[in-house]
């Protein structure tokens, strides 16, 4: 059975969505964002950027949101695509919105220094 490791109100969230769609049984190990239970040698050795979330499939361990998504698309049932073309529609969609959100926060850090500290309040 797949263990995911995280917690709902993180980005855990989009594989806890992936695996409700495809129907995969899963245990999910709820794990705080506190440093002392992401900084343990047992979280370590699992994922070593001790960061949520993290996918044990047996022998293989995957961190990262969406990469966890695409190795769950990828594995035989309803989410399987073969398609090279539909596989590449998907990614781009999630290479696309990485330079908007990192413009969103370079926005937000100008508009600090022009404001000063009580921006952000």
């Amino acid at each position: 059975m797949l263990k995911l490791y995280g917690n709902p109100r993180s980005r855990t969230e989009r594989c806890l969505w992936m695996l409700e769609e495809t129907g995969e049984p899963y245990e999910l190990v709820r794990t705080s964002v506190r440093t002392e239970d992401l900084q343990s040698a047992a979280y370590l050795q699992l994922n070593p950027n001790a960061r949520i979330p993290t996918l044990v499939d047996g022998e293989i361990v995957l961190w990262e949101s969406m990469a966890i998504n695409l190795y769950l698309a990828q594995r035989p049932g309803p989410m399987h695509s073969g398609s090279a073309a539909t596989l590449g529609l998907a990614r781009r969609g999630r290479f696309y919105d990485r330079p908007n959100h990192a413009g969103l926060h370079r926005r937000r850090i100008r508009s600090r220094e022009r404001l000063g500290p009580a921006a952000a309040l």
